[in-house]
């Protein structure tokens, strides 16, 4: 972190709130992690704990893997949960800076939920950025499913807003 900071460079954290316990490749499926919050809280969440409190976090990122951690919500995948980016990461560990999906087309996420679907509930748990790789078509579809959840309401214009901010305040680091 002081390193990229020191030269003005925007970094992400990965993969929060962990990956190493992963026992499938989530490019191709969705794996779940069964540790208690008190051993993610011991062994997965201290170097972020670490960077988030001791550093400006409107200069990185961080990245939310699509592991499932049981402990934490045992039904989303960390990518698409409440309980993880909002409840653990903003809430508990205080980070305001911006919250970035890891590739929402990885099999991991994508062979369990439709790529419409998958917009609309990664803003809804806290996300800032979809991050989506390879297809131009999938990113067509992931923008327009978010674009019309805030133009019938189901996504409010504020939280869109909060996002944009974030964004916006990381990108100043850059002039």
């Amino acid at each position: 972190a002081q390193g990229y900071e020191s030269e003005n460079f925007l970094y992400t954290l990965k993969h929060f709130p962990g990956i190493g316990k992963s026992k499938i490749d989530p490019h191709k499926e969705v794996s779940n992690v069964e540790d208690s919050k008190e051993i993610l809280d011991a062994e997965d969440l201290p170097p972020f704990k670490k960077i988030i409190s001791g550093h400006d976090n409107s200069k990185f990122m961080i990245m939310v893997g699509h592991l499932v951690y049981d402990a934490l919500d045992p039904v989303n995948s960390a990518s698409l949960s409440p309980a993880v980016m909002t409840r653990l990461l903003r809430d508990e560990l205080g980070f305001q800076g911006v919250v970035i999906t890891d590739d929402l087309e990885m099999g991991a996420i994508k062979n369990n939920t439709d790529l419409a679907t998958l917009g609309v509930k990664m803003i809804l748990a806290g996300g800032d950025i979809a991050l989506i790789c390879h297809n131009y078509e999938s990113q067509q579809i992931v923008y327009n499913s978010i674009l019309a959840a805030v133009k019938n309401g189901k996504i409010p214009e504020e939280r869109i807003n909060e996002s944009v901010r974030r964004i916006l305040k990381m990108k100043a680091h850059l002039q």
